[in-house]
């Protein structure tokens, strides 16, 4: 029987779960090695690792640390931040189906992002200026959707709305009247509307280490109450939890890693959606000790998913968000399929 004073802030990992994540891990480094390696100019795996740790090439050195490696490090970060968030987001709405942008996040970024750009602002300000959207939406989602009490489906149908009017906006900023001088803004808000990592850097890589360095500690503290919101808010109550206050911390955490991940790399769909499901069957748990799992999930997710969207049409290369969009949309009526045999609902 649970009990209030039972409630710490705690993760334990169940065995099968620890050993995916490790087994997981094990698997993100070697595939990091091989994308490093292969390109369109390849390099062994052994000047890869010399390279590292600073026996390389002038030229290896220059290709890998410069260009390669921030991009590589880059997909894995936004790929754990992404699952994270989805992992929150659904163990706090009780839905598989939730994912941080159904608030609205991205829109947010997007319309403050396409118009600097059609504006012609500095490439180094578009990222701040996605952010701020992004927290702007935030704020009038939470100001709109939290009142008395915290309610998950409140903050949804607020989120979609402000959603809905974001993408109006974008739609009419992207149709406006322009000149040929401003064809190659719009290609380049278009692009960043499906996320991209072309433009990964050391600071985009920073940016994302320290966001997760703050948050992820924060949020594996909190999961024990996690997985007791699972068993309902009434529960929740019963044994003690300040509900409210602690879902507006967890919605607030996983907004913010969502933001600054519209902020560095534009909105990438699917991943925050998937990467809980991937991670929830693999590790065979529902409990918030699947989080980490997805994390790891997420970061091979994007990885593959961006090396994919370089090498399939080389020497064009695709936007990731293309590719995980690809790589999810199937999952999503896969797990519709599966939904509808389980419950008899056509």
């Amino acid at each position: 029987m649970l009990r209030a004073d039972r409630l710490h802030s705690s993760i334990r990992l169940p065995r099968r779960a620890t050993i995916v994540f490790l087994a997981l891990g094990s698997a993100s480094l070697a595939v990091i090695c091989l994308t490093t390696a292969f390109g369109e100019y390849s390099i062994s795996v052994w000047s890869v690792i010399s390279t590292l740790f600073g026996h390389g090439s002038r030229v290896d050195n220059v290709v890998i640390r410069l260009f390669r490696l921030p991009r590589i490090l880059e997909c894995v970060l936004v790929g754990a931040a992404l699952g994270l968030s989805g992992g929150v987001y659904q163990a706090l709405t009780r839905n598989p189906l939730a994912s941080p942008d159904i608030i609205g996040v991205n829109e947010g970024a997007a319309v403050v992002a396409v118009f600097m750009i059609l504006r012609g602002s500095p490439a180094d300000l578009v990222p701040i200026g996605a952010f701020g959207g992004a927290i702007a939406v935030v704020l009038i989602v939470g100001a709109l959707g939290v009142r008395r009490q915290f309610s998950m489906y409140r903050l949804i149908l607020v989120g979609i709305g402000i959603s809905s009017f974001g993408g109006a906006i974008i739609a009419y900023l992207l149709t406006l009247p322009s000149s040929s001088a401003n064809f190659y803004r719009l290609e380049v808000a278009q692009q960043w509307l499906v996320g991209a990592m072309s433009g990964a850097s050391w600071h985009g890589v920073r940016v994302l280490g320290l966001a997760l360095l703050i948050i992820t500690p924060i949020v594996l503290a909190l999961s024990r109450e996690l997985d007791t919101f699972q068993l309902g808010d009434d529960l929740s109550t019963a044994l003690g939890l300040r509900s409210t206050r602690l879902q507006i911390v967890l919605a607030l955490l996983g907004a913010l890693l969502a933001a600054v991940v519209v902020s560095v790399a534009g909105p990438i769909g699917f991943v925050a959606f998937i990467s809980p499901h991937i991670a929830r069957r693999l590790a065979r748990t529902s409990s918030a000790a699947a989080l980490p799992v997805a994390m790891v999930v997420g970061g091979l997710l994007v990885l593959l998913s961006d090396y994919a969207a370089q090498r399939i049409f080389e020497p064009t290369e695709l936007p990731v968000g293309i590719m995980t969009v690809v790589l999810g949309a199937p999952y999503l009526l896969f797990l519709l399929y599966k939904t509808e045999r389980r419950t008899g609902f056509a």
